[in-house]
């Protein structure tokens, strides 16, 4: 409100009235002069003035709005994430989520460097490596069947392990070996699963029917087994008899030069190994780099 007085005070007084005054209203709100409280002047989304309104409220769960009454301001923290989310180099459409998906993939938090690593396996997603094998059915396999290699003498109470890579999420429901002799008075057979740590992660129950013939000879997980995480693990098995038969290698012939199980590496994990003189899967295993060849053991 804005008042106004004239100056005839003396001739108003003489005839004993009051002095006139005017009152004149004014919008404060729309002028630039008016004292009646401050705020935002202008909202602008990405440069674009928005209409003004008496709020102005902030949404989703990334946004935080804090009053800072020491500056007289209002802060707003956004915090930042993926601009751009590409496909081999093409840009794909922004969305407010990125999920990634396969067996074959997997995406870590790296907090310290302030992003996300995304794994992708080369080769097959979910399987084995080689696309043609898990077209063939396997999901672990630690040789090619297409290519003979050559039977090895098999020994009672000794546990047979061959290194092979596995996928994140790979399920395994069915393990075995290809015997080349059968084993004809066998008590006790079990195929499994190691990891580095030589820890057994799964296995069998006792099928001592899987080296009684020749060729294909298979026994189911109890339960199955998922794989958890990319990498190297050790399908292994034991079978316990007088007469345990003889299984298939990956090699042709036996190491010319004996113990070669151990990459010359430093520091590196055993290709193949056994343990001897037990009467089950042992947990953990104590392997021992050998002389023998390696088992071709396979799953599905």
């Amino acid at each position: 409100m804005a008042v106004a007085k004239p100056v005839i005070h003396h001739r108003d007084h003489e005839h004993g009235g009051a002095d006139p005054v005017h009152v004149v209203w004014e919008d404060v709100g729309t002028s630039g002069g008016g004292t009646g409280g401050g705020g935002y002047a202008t909202v602008q989304d990405e440069g674009t003035a928005l209409p003004a309104e008496t709020k102005l409220n902030f949404v989703g769960a990334g946004v935080t709005a804090t009053d800072d009454a020491a500056n007289t301001r209002t802060n707003v923290t956004i915090p930042g994430g993926y601009t751009t989310a590409q496909d081999e180099g093409t840009a794909l459409p922004v969305r407010a989520t990125i999920n990634f998906v396969g067996a074959g993939v997997t995406a870590t938090d790296d907090a310290a460097n302030s992003r996300t690593n995304v794994s992708v396996l080369g080769g097959a997603s979910g399987g084995t490596i080689d696309p043609v094998l898990t077209a063939f059915g396997f999901t672990a396999i630690t040789g090619d069947p297409r290519y003979y290699a050559a039977p090895a003498a098999n020994s009672s109470g000794t546990i047979r392990a061959n290194g092979v890579w596995i996928p994140s999420g790979n399920v395994l429901t069915t393990m075995g070996l290809y015997m080349t002799n059968a084993g004809l008075a066998v008590t006790f057979c079990k195929v499994g699963v190691y990891n580095t740590a030589w820890t057994l992660l799964a296995s069998s129950v006792n099928t001592a029917a899987l080296p009684a013939n020749t060729g294909w000879r298979t026994a189911a997980l109890s339960p199955a087994w998922t794989c958890p995480a990319n990498g190297l693990y050790y399908l292994a098995f034991i079978i316990v008899g007088s007469n345990v038969g003889n299984y298939m290698t990956t090699m042709p012939a036996a190491p010319p030069q004996g113990v070669m199980s151990q990459s010359p590496a430093p520091g590196t994990p055993f290709m193949w190994w056994t343990q001897g003189g037990q009467t089950d899967l042992t947990n953990p295993a104590t392997p021992a780099q050998t002389a023998a060849q390696p088992p071709f053991v396979y799953a599905f």
